[in-house]
């Protein structure tokens, strides 16, 4: 429902290394992996 309204998801490429989650892991919805610079930026 949130990806039809436009919603972006994002995983946390820090966070997935800490709790060893691979990318083949994540949800297909993901948009992405990115680290928190690139939401401070």
């Amino acid at each position: 429902m949130a990806k039809d309204s436009g919603v972006k998801l994002h995983a946390c490429s820090p966070t997935m290394g800490f709790m060893d989650v691979k990318e083949e892991n994540l949800i297909p919805e993901v948009d992405d992996i990115v680290g928190a610079s690139a939401f401070l930026s």
